[in-house]
């Protein structure tokens, strides 16, 4: 019989989304800003689908992200992320940060990055536009020039004319137009309650208002020309498409298209869609579809050729947490814990326990839904806030529960847990990571981010470094970790290797001899997403497809095919030490059968919206999922309301 703890007792909940930004060369790379100051990297996985290949930033003390730009700068891929007080310059292809700039003389409202990609304009709450430039020699921003202050109303939108000779300012009264060259107003209209900008070729701009109308107007004088509305609340996102083509929402979240004729030159209605349940913030395009996000916390992906047609339904893509954040493990008496975080608060729980002395449930498989009477509830035993100022990026608990530890990306902290007396104590302070993990036998932490990966021994008090290789193909950059796994540790082979295998944002998979505290060889992979995990020494290898790998004789022995599955895998778990089982956020589970030789894959219906699993020692499985109709929805904020035909 199998116990199987099916947990919602996280306390993260998704972020609003509040920027979104198309990687101008790798338009299937996407950024995603959120309200909690985190940059979700998605990049395509397979069947068309998206899967987020890491998340950058997530500071306790910082604003939402307010813009999200991609910058390309000699041969590296640069990304641009700006909050209300900071300017970060990240370096994507190591996913590391390079750049913190802040000072701009108020908070920063909002940001565009000029079409030749040499400058930023920036506008502040003093009423000031801003110039800064990107350095030839490294690519920093630097501080150029400014123009003249504002003298009346707020600064809300702004941006760079198809010649970037102009920078288009929109305030709560007026539509401004700014000479780069001469550094002073070109125009200034009034034109109230501006809110977004879209610039639509050298001669016109588009402006969304708060009453939901947009006006269209010329750029030399400023002079409107006309005026749409199908909105009934503030536009506060719009995007161009081929030139001829705008997309728009905001509070009313209803996706309108609006498309110019080409013999009148007058804009009309083309189509619209309400997907979103809330307010739309951010949106952007690719060739093939439309990114929209906002307060409902999720992204759609709308297909634009058949935009507007009914049988058109967005592919939606719903923030999880990391399973990295929570970790499993049992005592000598049995009992099971988990520790799971949610950005800066850690929580530890008792699980469960069932009565399993009812004859009629006696060797029935609980994977398939079959509930055992409770004999012991579910309880949280600790919690408590790290003083930290990052989030935390991974939990660890030792199989035994006796110690667990977290880190960010600058310390790990490992701590004592004591379940009798429900305390913890902290005893190390280690150097931080991307992610962490103990070892089997619960003696070993392993720290690994980008440069290293550190195995800290808790008996000894002592700790190895090996330094993470790059592979001979120079083309290979050692990037941001996202998955650990760990090979079990010999109980009967004293001295018997101990392997570790990494998955980076570069798709990535390295592994190492902690035993003999050497790199033994890269293995670069198409997925834009995986997840790692040991069966002895074989290494499974879980993207679009299974790829297993024998570390011990370096040699690749098998690999498989998923049935037509849309969801990355999130968590694999050993059952009864043979059977492998494949979780993931859709309502499939694919169990392997037999580990060593994994020829078939069998297919099980188990609860959605899963995002981690684990096991316990005493081999009771664990799984955590987060429901957006019980848990994510009902706390929202309220949304407007529309009457559509038939429904109300």
């Amino acid at each position: 019989m199998v116990k199987t703890h099916h947990c919602k007792l996280t306390t993260w909940k998704p972020s609003a989304i509040t920027s979104i930004s198309v990687h101008s060369k790798s338009p299937y790379i996407i950024a995603v800003g959120r309200e909690d100051s985190t940059i979700e990297i998605y990049k395509r996985f397979q069947f068309d689908r998206y899967a987020i290949s890491y998340v950058l930033g997530g500071l306790k003390f910082d604003g939402k992200v307010l813009k999200t730009i991609w910058k390309q700068f000699k041969d590296s891929n640069r990304l641009i992320s700006v909050t209300e007080n900071h300017i970060y310059q990240w370096d994507v292809d190591s996913m590391s940060q390079i750049q913190s700039l802040s000072s701009f003389g108020g908070d920063i409202i909002n940001v565009a990055l000029s079409n030749n990609g040499e400058m930023l304009a920036v506008a502040s709450s003093s009423m000031v536009v801003h110039i800064y430039r990107f350095d030839e020699d490294d690519g920093l921003v630097e501080f150029s020039k400014s123009f003249p202050k504002l003298t009346e109303g707020t600064l809300k939108c702004l941006a760079w004319s198809t010649d970037d000779k102009q920078v288009i300012v929109g305030s709560d009264s007026d539509l401004v137009g700014y000479s780069v060259e001469k550094m002073q107003q070109s125009f200034n209209v009034h034109s109230s309650d501006i809110t977004a900008l879209c610039i639509i070729d050298e001669d016109n701009v588009a402006c969304g208002h708060a009453g939901g109308h947009i006006t269209f107007h010329e750029l030399k004088y400023g002079s409107q020309i006309s005026e749409i509305k199908q909105h009934i609340a503030a536009i506060r996102a719009m995007v161009l498409v081929n030139g001829k083509s705008i997309y728009a929402s905001g509070d009313d979240p209803t996706l309108v298209r609006f498309t110019q004729d080409s013999v009148t030159h007058r804009w009309y209605l083309d189509g619209l869609v309400r997907s979103h349940t809330h307010d739309v913030l951010a949106m952007d395009t690719n060739k093939d579809s439309l990114f929209t996000g906002g307060i409902d916390t999720i992204m759609l992906a709308t297909n634009l050729e058949c935009f507007g047609q009914p049988r058109n339904k967005p592919t939606k893509y719903k923030s999880y947490p990391s399973a990295s954040l929570m970790s499993v493990g049992s005592s000598e008496s049995g009992q099971s814990f988990m520790v799971d975080a949610a950005r800066s608060s850690i929580n530890i729980w008792r699980l469960g326990d069932s009565d399993d002395s009812v004859k009629s449930t006696k060797n029935m498989a609980l994977i398939n839904g079959i509930h055992l009477p409770i004999a012991k509830e579910v309880s949280k035993m600790i919690q408590f806030d790290i003083k930290d100022k990052e989030y935390i990026r991974a939990v660890a608990m030792s199989p035994d529960a006796t110690t667990f530890a977290y880190c960010t990306s600058r310390a790990t902290r490992l701590y004592r847990f004591d379940p009798a007396a429900i305390k913890v104590n902290r005893i190390k302070v280690l150097e931080g990571g991307d992610i962490i993990k103990f070892t089997s036998n619960s003696k070993n932490l392993v720290i690994a981010n980008s440069q290293s990966i550190v195995n800290y021994s808790l008996e000894n008090d002592t700790l190895s470094t090996i330094q993470c290789e790059q592979s001979r193909d120079s083309k290979i950059i050692r990037s941001a970790i996202n998955s650990l796994a760990i090979s079990p540790c010999s109980t009967t082979s004293k001295g018997a290797a101990v392997y570790a295998a990494l998955f980076d944002a570069n798709a990535v998979a390295s592994i190492y001899n902690l035993t003999e505290e050497k790199f033994i060889i890269n293995l670069p992979t198409n997925f834009n997403s995986s997840t790692l995990h040991f069966h002895d020494t074989k290494l499974y290898i879980v993207g679009s497809e299974v790829i297993v790998y024998d570390v011990s004789k370096l040699k690749h022995v098998g690999s498989l095919q998923f049935p037509r599955s849309p969801k990355p895998t999130t968590a694999i778990t050993t059952l009864n030490s043979q059977s492998l089982l494949f979780w993931n956020q859709g309502s499939k589970l694919f169990k392997i059968v037999d580990a060593n030789k994994p020829q078939t894959i069998e297919i099980k219906t188990v609860p959605n919206q899963i995002y981690s699993a684990g096991v316990t020692q005493d081999q009771q499985v664990v799984i955590c999922s987060l429901q957006y109709k019980d848990q994510v929805f009902p706390q929202l904020p309220p949304a407007i309301r529309l009457k559509v035909f038939g429904r109300n």
